[in-house]
């Protein structure tokens, strides 16, 4: 697991096997390979494309036990970030959830992601 790690953090690793170096983490028996994912998540100096795939890796990994790491994506300085997330966490569904997508939707300016969050909110299960 170990090797899986340090290959997702290597920016010297092409992208594509940074990413399923990620994905494979959500399928390995330890579990300190969902702490592992949340970290990789919460690190902001990785591609988009790199947290998103933690995001959908530690989903994949312990539904919806996942949204206490996800929620703080919603405020991420990057809306291409917050846009895939706010789906994410519309998929979740729950009262918390809706509650964090209606919060966001409240301050959130780019409209890709205002779009995003609305139809996030039209997925949750009231």
């Amino acid at each position: 697991m170990k090797e899986l790690v340090v290959l997702a953090q290597s920016p010297d690793a092409a992208e594509a096997q940074r990413i399923r170096a990620i994905e494979v983490l959500a399928l390995v028996t330890p579990p300190e390979a969902t702490e592992h994912l949340t970290q990789l998540l919460r690190t902001p100096s990785l591609p988009p494309a790199l947290r998103l795939t933690a995001m959908a890796s530690l989903q994949r990994r312990v539904g919806v036990d996942a949204l206490p790491a996800i929620l703080p994506m919603l405020d991420d300085d990057n809306p291409q970030v917050r846009a895939p997330t706010a789906r994410a966490i519309g998929r979740m569904g729950g009262a918390t959830a809706r509650g964090a997508l209606e919060q966001r939707l409240a301050q959130e300016e780019q409209p890709e992601v205002r779009e995003a969050l609305q139809q996030a909110l039209s997925d949750v299960e009231p």
